[in-house]
């Protein structure tokens, strides 16, 4: 009897046995993947292929431009008016955004003017062709013709401050001195060729009988409109690039008011 009974227990305790393996293996594969679970929800958190991730602040893209596209914020652009003794525009100087450029009164283009690049600017006419460059050098400036080398005109700062004006050859064209209340042109005789005055609000060049012959109203140094009666120099757009160099080499708001 003894032995048909301990026959009997073997296969209820390996049926136990069996039963309590298969707890613990369903239950630690459900302790696994509750950690794998919980891992990744910390996890940072992958982008999806193709997408891209959204722009910072600083980065939106301006209105107007496809999505997805960072566009730097344009450059503004500043206007110098200037206008003849009857009020009556003549030239306009348009500096900033890709490039600058001059304009007359009614608002054709006269000039281009492109970025500096390893001190030189192109000076393009409205047809895009190249008339001259200007070159620009620690208390200097040079003018030259179109094909990059040959000078036609210096434009030197001396050492008092004072500026002078050479041809190609080193001849004297004209000094332009600082005075008390703005600038004054002078021929090699030392006679005055013009006068440039700035009150609160005008800047006013005239000529050496008095008479007004230019005035603007930006907040420009009067270097840059005594530029305009420069002698010798007979192109516009040429003088142009000129005012435009001193503007940005050599300080265009620093005059003793």
């Amino acid at each position: 009897m003894e032995e048909r009974a301990s026959r009997n227990s073997v296969p209820v305790v390996m049926r136990n046995g069996f039963q309590n393996s298969r707890r613990v293996i369903v239950t630690g594969a459900l302790v696994v993947l509750a950690t794998m679970v919980g891992c990744a929800d910390t996890a940072d958190p992958v982008q999806p292929k193709g997408v891209a991730p959204a722009p910072t602040r600083d980065e939106q893209p301006v209105a107007g431009k496809d999505k997805g596209e960072v566009v730097a914020a344009p450059t503004p652009v500043e206007r110098i008016d200037f206008r003849n003794g009857q009020g009556e525009s003549f030239a306009v100087l348009e500096r900033g955004g890709a490039g600058s450029r001059l304009l007359d009164g009614q608002g054709q283009e006269l000039a281009r003017y492109s970025p500096p690049k390893k001190g030189r600017v192109a000076v393009r006419d409205a047809g895009d062709m190249v008339v001259g460059w200007i070159v620009i050098r620690d208390d200097r400036l040079q003018v030259r013709a179109v094909d990059g080398a040959t000078v036609r005109f210096r434009f030197q700062r001396r050492e008092n401050g004072n500026w002078k004006l050479e041809d190609g050859q080193d001849n004297l064209i004209c000094r332009i001195n600082r005075r008390v209340d703005g600038w004054e042109v002078k021929d090699p005789s030392g006679d005055r060729m013009a006068r440039v005055r700035k009150s609160e609000n005008t800047t006013t060049v005239s000529d050496g009988m008095g008479k007004t012959v230019a005035s603007t109203t930006a907040d420009i140094d009067g270097l840059v409109a005594a530029c305009l009666e420069m002698g010798g120099v007979e192109s516009l757009p040429l003088r142009g690039g000129v005012m435009l160099a001193v503007m940005n080499s050599f300080g265009s708001r620093q005059e003793t008011r």
